[in-house]
């Protein structure tokens, strides 16, 4: 199963180990997130390492 993520900040860039840090969100349709707690929402975030240099915006999907 796939998880979709979107890039919503980037965290921290090391340049000299090519390696960058984001901040994500989990991708849910809609009528998920509506009925969801807002805490819960809030778990939905996670930190993503990468040696891609990713825009904002970004979609990413990650093996489960």
């Amino acid at each position: 199963m796939k998880t979709v993520l979107i890039i919503v900040a980037l965290i921290h860039a090391d340049l000299s180990q090519d390696m960058y840090s984001y901040k994500a969100v989990k991708v849910r349709p809609r009528q998920d997130s509506t009925a969801m707690k807002k805490i819960d929402r809030i778990c939905d975030t996670f930190t993503v390492i990468s040696v891609m240099p990713y825009q904002i915006g970004h979609k990413i999907e990650v093996d489960r």
